[in-house]
């Protein structure tokens, strides 16, 4: 004998849904409801028509991964990949409404062993740093990786390939011919 019941409301929509189900225990399912605040509420009665009602639950509903992306390095135009040498400006935009933190790592591509470069808990619009690709890379192709994660639990993955060439061009002058 026991019921329970859970009473969903949206403020800003000024509507409430009942999902009803016989035992105590419940796994709440919330498809078709859209991201936004909800206020929950919990009732629980016996056969004899005594109710108790839980205390409301505020509930946020966030289903959008933040949005993250690579401001700098640029791609190279035709390469897929930027080219990089020296020190390197690296700009990320990492920002959701309900942020948690972001992770920048690098990788060479042989191994895909990221080593974490940068990370943090502020929403970040325009994060500068410079990376050395002197002693961390040999000549070759890297891997940057962007995570941003939201409080919810929303994760976006960016990747940036890069190719590091700190070698200066070699000039030969083959004509006219010395002398």
């Amino acid at each position: 004998g026991r019921s329970f019941s859970t009473l969903i409301s949206n403020p800003a929509a000024r509507r409430g849904t009942v999902t009803s189900t016989a035992g105590l225990l419940s796994t709440l399912d919330l498809t078709g409801l859209g991201e936004g605040r909800y206020d929950f509420a919990f009732v629980v009665a016996d056969r004899g028509s005594n109710t108790t009602r839980v205390t409301q639950r505020n509930v946020i509903l966030d289903l959008t991964p933040p949005a993250a992306y690579f401001v700098s390095p640029e791609e190279a135009p035709g390469v897929g990949a930027a080219i990089v040498g020296g020190s390197v400006p690296l700009r990320i935009v990492a920002t959701d409404s309900y942020f948690a933190r972001f992770d920048v790592a690098i990788s060479n591509s042989t191994d895909f062993a990221f080593s974490p470069l940068s990370t943090g808990t502020n929403i970040v619009t325009a994060l500068s740093a410079p990376v050395e690709t002197n002693g961390f890379f040999q000549e070759g192709v890297g891997i940057l990786r962007l995570t941003a994660r939201d409080r919810a639990g929303n994760e976006t993955n960016v990747f940036l390939s890069f190719i590091v060439d700190n070698t200066p061009p070699v000039v030969v002058i083959t004509n006219p011919a010395e002398g």
